[in-house]
């Protein structure tokens, strides 16, 4: 682990730390030190504009989530350890791009999604639209429904002019 000069902030290395697997698929993690954490999350520091970018590993046996430290470059760990974290991360950032919206209505502050996706064809509720659809950069926007699943439109240029109409009712693009 290296920690930068006037930081806190310790990078995790390939020679400073060890992942596992636990009961439960659960992501465990010992230190050169042999201190060891038995439930670890892996979240990334900016999962819109760098998705492979810093990974922030976390102590999951504390509510509070403290960060343990961060990967600067997971291609430096072995190739099952790499496996291993890219699996937690998938888990975390699940995110079906929506392909064909078949239907889209408006009820209130709810939208009534039925779309075709990367995964298979899905139907789903957002509530409050302005506060769960974001457009990011490059036309994308991202979409979360009410149980805090997340979607992905690649680009919002593609859509039909109906669905426009109804979002842009919701979401300033």
């Amino acid at each position: 682990m290296n920690k930068t000069s006037g930081f806190s902030t310790i990078f995790l290395t390939s020679s400073s730390v060890k992942f596992s697997k636990g009961p439960g698929n659960i992501l465990q993690l010992m230190t050169a030190d042999k201190v060891f954490f038995s439930r670890v999350r892996v979240f990334l520091s900016y999962p819109l504009n760098a998705p492979s970018g810093l990974i922030s590993v976390r102590n999951a046996d504390d509510e509070d989530l403290p960060e343990i430290g961060l990967i600067k470059n997971i291609d430096e760990f072995p190739v099952e350890t790499q496996g291993l974290i890219k699996e937690k991360l998938e888990e975390r950032y699940f995110r079906p791009v929506i392909t064909n919206v078949l239907s889209l209505r408006e009820e209130g502050d709810r939208l009534y999604w039925e779309v075709e996706t990367d995964r298979g064809k899905r139907d789903f509720v957002v509530h409050d639209p302005y506060e769960h659809i974001r457009l990011v950069k490059d036309g994308k926007l991202l979409i979360t429904d009410i149980h805090d699943c997340r979607y992905e439109i690649k680009k919002y240029e593609v859509l039909s002019k109906k669905v426009k109409d109804i979002l842009s009712r919701h979401i300033y693009f």
